[in-house]
């Protein structure tokens, strides 16, 4: 995929899947995330997916629209993620996120308290990207059979030309028109055989010529 075109995917998009590892274990989760142009942006609570980022930083964000099997396209955003601390930095991420994701808005005012109205512990994080790749399918040209067989020809044409050299192509046409010329003759020898041989005595007899006829050729 061209840049344009990951650009595009990732303004669409707002839900993807977070990849972390720790101690060689890999950890994926589906996560909502918001993209000011540069960083990626996402919140949590504390939990599996922090403890695995405070171990290892380095994480890969996958985003993708998929209409069937045969038609889809996916980002990957590989960088490390950074948790925000400063409060003016983490409203901005908050209400990049809530913009992004209209819906999450109930959902954060509901984690951000438990059940006795004391806060919880909600971890934002930035994620600054060093590799950005993308994949999509391609249209398959299906070519015709008489386009096919005409390819197969030329091809075959080709190495013909390859294998046998300009001094034994003259030899080669030579046989080919030997060959056809026998061919012809026996066919018309065939057919003139079958049409007088429904005449009776006269028609064996010009079988017989036929047949000498064909044994010279």
């Amino acid at each position: 995929m061209s840049k344009t075109e990951m650009s595009e995917l990732l303004e669409r998009q707002s839900f993807g899947h977070l990849a972390c590892a720790r101690d060689n274990r890999p950890y994926v989760v589906p996560m909502n995330f918001a993209h000011d142009g540069k960083d990626f942006y996402f919140f949590t609570t504390q939990g599996m997916k922090t403890r695995f980022i405070d171990a290892n930083p380095e994480v890969c964000l996958q985003v993708e629209e998929v209409t069937d099997s045969t038609h889809w396209r996916s980002v990957m955003v590989t960088g490390k993620a950074e948790q925000i601390t400063s409060n003016e930095e983490m409203q901005k991420a908050m209400s990049l996120i809530t913009q992004r994701n209209p819906s999450l808005t109930p959902a954060i005012s509901a984690t951000s308290l438990d059940s006795w109205g004391r806060a919880v512990d909600v971890a934002l994080y930035r994620i600054k990207p060093e590799i950005v790749d993308g994949r999509k399918t391609v249209k398959t040209i299906i070519t015709e059979p008489r386009a096919v067989a005409s390819g197969i020809r030329a091809h075959s044409e080709s190495w013909r030309n390859f294998l046998c050299p300009a001094r034994y192509r003259s030899r080669f046409c030579n046989l080919r028109r030997f060959v056809d010329e026998r061919v012809l003759a026996l066919s018309c020898a065939e057919q003139q055989t079958a049409e007088r041989s429904e005449s009776g005595p006269k028609g064996q007899a010009d079988n017989r010529v036929n047949a000498a006829v064909v044994a010279r050729v």
